[in-house]
């Protein structure tokens, strides 16, 4: 059996790609790992395990079952994300998807972590690469404008003064949260209204039905 000239460095390349995203995981995690260390040396094991101990069981159940609740609530952003592209997929893959997403995101960053582990799953499971794309581009808009919208309130209902050391030319929150508001009604209203996609460059984004919104 012959192999071309050209069949090698093709052949050299694929066996680099395919090592190259293991050893980045193994090196983040040894920097994660050694970072973890190097704050927590000051620290003993006992120390924990008496403070541990010191506490309530009921706190650290609570604790426990709020962190539960909270990855069941991150679900829902891929639930929208695949209502979004219209794209029937099972409860129990969401689930995982998005849990995996969140835990590694959280660890090393969205873009090292959720978003790679998104287009690995989804990819395998069917989705095609844009599909894959207006799928986390919905998943950020999401968190963003529901972070906008939580902020616009807390600022708007319970302002605060800006520290001077800041030096902003604002004296309260107040006007933060005033356009954190009109940025989270403004897509609501786009997403209402507009039926045609909104041109970014060479990509069109279809804003969701108000409903999805």
């Amino acid at each position: 059996m012959s192999m071309s000239a050209d069949d090698s460095p093709r052949s050299d390349i694929r066996s680099l790609r395919a090592l190259f995203g293991p050893a980045l995981v193994l090196l983040l995690l040894t920097g994660a790992l050694w970072l973890l260390h190097h704050e927590l040396k000051r620290f003993q094991l006992r120390d924990f395990l008496d403070s541990l101990a010191a506490m309530p069981s009921w706190r650290i159940w609570c604790a426990a079952a709020l962190t539960a609740v909270s990855y069941v609530i991150l679900m829902g952003y891929d639930l929208l994300g695949t209502r979004y592209i219209s794209h029937p997929m099972s409860i129990p893959r969401v689930a995982l998807a998005s849990f995996l997403s969140f835990t590694v995101g959280n660890s090393f960053g969205m873009l090292l972590g959720g978003s790679t582990i998104r287009y690995r799953l989804y990819s395998a499971w069917g989705l095609s690469s844009i599909e894959i794309v207006k799928l986390v581009l919905l998943v950020d808009v999401t968190f963003w404008i529901g972070l906008f919208a939580l902020a616009g309130v807390m600022f708007t209902t319970m302002p605060t003064s800006i520290p001077d050391r800041l030096h902003l030319p604002l004296a309260s929150t107040l006007p933060i949260g005033v356009f954190c508001l009109t940025l989270a009604t403004s897509y609501l209203v786009l997403c209402a209204l507009r039926r045609k996609p909104v041109r970014i460059r060479h990509w069109d984004f279809h804003p969701p039905v108000f409903r999805l919104a």
